[in-house]
């Protein structure tokens, strides 16, 4: 728990194999999930407030039972903003761990305090042209009556743009992945659209958006005692176009580090490749 109660992280898994550099070496692989003490709540909540995002952690303490600080062994570490989960990757630990004596990881948690709105208008065909939203570039891929395709990236040939943003704005969090995760997409006849396929790489991203299609109920054949309705989802609805789309982008923040120590974590058995 942070020091002044407000945040919580929790062990959401934890895993103990082979190190992938060297086999007869065991490494574990942890992910923890942020929690938030909700405004005039006692309890914890998996809902973390809105604007809430995670930028970096750091590995300062991971103590084996013998008292070693293994901390500074090869693994790795990130945290993901759209999941809010903090992830430490094949950390080598030598020998099979029962448990780890104390963890602390120190993670860099930002509040956005007020949002620069974007909007792109009379979209309605595929379209090389991108669109600029400071650190990144969206492009209307591939346009189809059920589907609209984007991709999203930081093209080398606006990295004067993209440099002079990140100047005002270091924040690590706004890449091409949070793009196409927090685009909003409306049609002509006041559909949204939304995020039915992602594909995600270093470099730049893609997703698929359709009209979110509702719940169907299902009925049995007549005769089929005890059967309760199943739930379908019905086909996807014809796009109107021209479309819009909106994104937000920070334009002022608050950043801390909140320090979380955990004592005697859990670590589940070996389990060996293959």
């Amino acid at each position: 728990m942070s020091a002044d109660g407000r945040y919580r992280l929790s062990l959401a898994n934890a895993e103990q194999g082979p190190s992938p550099w060297d086999e007869k070496v065991a490494a574990i692989t942890a992910t923890f999930r942020l929690e938030s003490r909700m405004p005039a709540e006692a309890d914890f909540s998996s809902q973390v407030p809105a604007d809430v995002f995670l930028e970096k952690v750091d590995l300062q303490e991971a103590v084996l039972l013998s008292g070693e600080d293994v901390a500074g062994q090869k693994g790795s570490k990130w945290t993901d903003s759209s999941a809010l989960t903090v992830t430490i990757h094949t950390l080598e630990v030598g020998k099979e761990q029962r448990q780890l004596r104390k963890l602390t990881l120190a993670v860099t948690v930002v509040k956005v305090t007020e949002w620069e709105p974007l909007e792109f208008k009379n979209i309605q065909k595929a379209d090389e042209t991108p669109l600029h939203c400071g650190p990144f570039e969206i492009v209307v891929s591939e346009v189809q009556p059920q589907h609209l395709l984007l991709a999203a990236a930081a093209f080398s040939d606006h990295a004067k743009e993209h440099e002079a943003y990140r100047q005002r704005m270091p924040l690590q969090f706004l890449t091409h992945r949070y793009a196409m995760q927090a685009v909003q997409i409306s049609d002509a006849a006041g559909q949204r659209l939304g995020l039915s396929m992602g594909t995600y790489t270093g470099g730049g991203s893609s997703g698929r958006y359709a009209v979110s299609p509702g719940p169907l109920l299902v009925f049995p054949p007549k005769g089929e005692a005890g059967q309760t309705p199943s739930s379908i989802f019905s086909p996807a609805k014809d796009i109107r176009y021209p479309v819009t789309l909106s994104l937000k982008l920070p334009r002022k923040y608050e950043s801390e580090q909140v320090i979380f120590e955990f004592q005697d974590v859990p670590l589940p058995a070996f389990n060996p490749r293959g």
